[in-house]
């Protein structure tokens, strides 16, 4: 029995089946970062973490009532602070 090399064996493998055969697999391009909107020099974030439902019925208010939650938030705050 005759053994076969590498150099014989590149190039003859035998076909997939199913659907990855008949595709050629399309080259991976790096997709750019979602662009994200600095805070300007007088802004800062404020981050945090609430119940789903709640952000959701909030989200809900504030689009019945033509705002958004931001300007919700920032004028709540600035009402406490007076």
């Amino acid at each position: 029995m005759a053994r076969a090399s590498m150099k014989d064996l590149v190039g003859k493998a035998a076909p997939l089946a199913g659907p990855a055969a008949t595709t050629a697999a399309a080259p991976t391009e790096a997709k750019p970062a979602p662009a994200v909107r600095a805070a300007g020099a007088d802004e800062a974030r404020i981050n945090f973490a609430i119940d789903r439902e709640l952000r959701r019925r909030f989200k809900e208010w504030a689009a019945h009532n033509d705002t958004t939650i931001k300007d919700e938030l920032t004028r709540h705050i600035e009402e406490l602070l007076g």
